[in-house]
């Protein structure tokens, strides 16, 4: 399970969310979370339901209320703020917010969209690079066509 990444197979997924239970950390919980969640409406995904499924629910309640101002209540690494700003933005947060879900997300994205233009070339790893095009992608309904490609091209260049 070294270094998880997102995979395709129910069976992959179950084993990886089993082996992250019992303390495996080199399952990435944000490449297990996207994983699960998108599972679960694919053909096969019922497995998903159980376990798995309250496993996402939690980590989506923890990490809302860690952002539920707009800004996380505790400082975290970069990589950190990215993967679970792009997931909350992502995701439906009815439950959590009903109708003030726009304006939500819409508030996480101003309040991060400096890393989008903060990152340090010293720090710059593949594991950063796909948060941040992660934060990008989630963020195209609040950037214009250009922005979006500049932020798009520096992210590229970076990964090349």
């Amino acid at each position: 399970m070294d270094n998880y990444k997102f995979t395709s197979s129910v069976s992959d997924i179950i084993s990886a969310f089993n082996a992250r239970i019992a303390g495996d950390r080199s399952i990435d919980d944000y490449a297990l979370f996207r994983d699960i969640s998108s599972g679960i409406n694919r053909p096969g995904g019922k497995p998903l339901f159980g376990r798995p499924l309250q496993w996402c629910a939690m980590m989506l309640d923890r990490w809302h209320k860690e952002f539920k101002t707009g800004r996380g209540d505790k400082e975290l690494p970069v990589y950190d703020t990215l993967q679970r700003v792009s997931i909350l933005m992502d995701s439906d947060l009815w439950a959590f917010e009903t109708r003030n879900e726009a304006r939500f997300k819409q508030l996480l994205f101003d309040n991060h969209r400096h890393l989008l233009n903060n990152y340090q070339l010293s720090i710059i790893n593949y594991q950063l690079l796909s948060a941040l095009h992660s934060f990008l992608i989630v963020s195209t309904p609040y950037l214009t066509p250009d922005e979006f490609l500049a932020y798009d091209a520096q992210i590229r260049c970076l990964s090349n």
